[in-house]
């Protein structure tokens, strides 16, 4: 919708960018978001100790 609407205002619309912010990340939100063509998501971090930090980022290695 957004990249038709764009297209209507005279603009590119495939110079849109479309971010997602505060993601849980997991295989079924990765493709969730790619079918529209988002690029790139940012992830939400659960706050802990370093432990915690370090496991919650290599958890979406695999998604990558």
């Amino acid at each position: 919708m957004l990249r038709a609407a764009r297209e209507e205002a005279g603009r590119d619309p495939k110079a849109l960018q479309v971010f997602s912010y505060a993601i849980h990340p997991s295989r079924g939100k990765r493709d969730h978001y790619a079918e529209p063509g988002v690029e790139e998501v940012v992830a939400q971090l659960p706050s802990g100790d370093e432990g915690e930090l370090l496991r919650a980022l290599d958890a979406p290695a695999e998604f990558l």
